[in-house]
């Protein structure tokens, strides 16, 4: 993720890392903090997730996926 806000292929890749792991982190490298929350906010509304939580620049973003593959999911996993 850069200054630029989140690329098309920056939002695909999330949408396919939650549709398989369903709980992820990303990392927003963005030093200011109002661009960066613009970035995460924009990402997660893009990609249909949750904002769960943020710790200064890693944001955990959920999207439940009912049909998950379970030895992807980290739901699954440990203990859903």
């Amino acid at each position: 993720m850069a200054n630029n806000g989140a690329s098309p292929a920056v939002v695909d890749e999330t949408a396919r890392a939650l549709a398989d792991h369903e709980l992820i982190k990303v990392k927003i490298n963005v030093d200011d903090r109002v661009e960066r929350k613009s970035i995460g906010t924009q990402l997660a509304t893009e990609c249909g997730a949750d904002v769960v939580h943020t710790v200064g620049k890693t944001w955990v973003l959920f999207k439940p996926n009912p049909q998950a593959e379970p030895k992807l999911s980290n739901l699954a996993r440990f203990g859903r």
